[in-house]
């Protein structure tokens, strides 16, 4: 291959370099280009510095997704990409896609995609054996990991499940004796805002984040300290 770079294996989003095809020019200079294989199951030859740099995302099946009616790579519906396929898309971003937001709490932890929804079999594309196994998306549902968040996407460890409890499942969420604040204020019937100002104020007991609200205890304007409106004095959380 002389000078030209080996980028074998390579990725960019939904596409890998898999064999090197010729030198072409663009822009008056010449380029490797590359066959690559799209997770959609669809070969294409693209230029490589454009795999290297991350500016691909597929074989086009994305745009077409998005053009075409009855699109397989897609699954569109009203021509735009399905739920499901926006929920599978987005998996693979997080786990296989350095630049995405969300990377450090998914591929960066080692989650990873079972082979058979990354790469597909027995004919079958990788989104194809996860609808196959997802089936439709219910509304106001969102893919999600088994409560306690470990494992990998595969079948039997994956859901659809409410937004909600979804971001209540993740690790970054505040969690106190095991509940979120979110849970806590609905099982305490306090406000949300209540037990989040107690949280941040230094309560961290649920004990402390759900006792009676004293009638003569004001919030403080900066929100972290109570206040006596009897004496104006300082009587809990954090000094401003």
């Amino acid at each position: 291959m002389g000078k030209i770079k080996d980028i074998t294996g390579v990725r960019s989003d939904m596409l890998v370099a898999v064999e090197f095809h010729s030198l072409k020019p663009v822009s008056g200079k010449n380029h490797a280009w590359w066959i690559c294989r799209c997770d959609c199951g669809a070969t294409c030859i693209k230029p490589g510095y454009q795999l290297t740099a991350r500016m691909l995302k597929s074989c086009g099946c994305l745009a077409r997704a998005g053009n075409q009616p009855n699109a397989t790579h897609g699954h569109s519906r009203h021509r735009r990409a399905s739920p499901e396929y926006g929920s599978y898309y987005a998996m693979r971003a997080r786990c296989l896609n350095p630049k995405h937001k969300d990377w450090n709490l998914y591929g960066g932890k080692g989650v990873k995609i079972c082979d058979r929804w990354l790469h597909g079999e027995n004919g079958m594309t990788g989104f194809e054996c996860f609808f196959a196994d997802m089936g439709h998306r219910p509304k106001g549902m969102t893919l999600d990991r088994h409560p306690d968040q470990a494992g990998n996407y595969e079948p039997g460890n994956v859901r659809w499940a409410p937004a909600m409890e979804q971001v209540s499942n993740r690790c970054i969420t505040v969690k106190v004796e095991g509940k979120t604040l979110r849970q806590i204020s609905d099982l305490s019937g306090l406000s949300y805002g209540l037990v989040h100002g107690r949280y941040y104020a230094g309560a961290r007991t649920i004990a402390d984040l759900t006792s009676p609200p004293n009638p003569n205890h004001l919030w403080s304007r900066n929100g972290r300290t109570v206040v006596d409106r009897r004496t104006g004095k300082i009587v809990g959380g954090r000094q401003p």
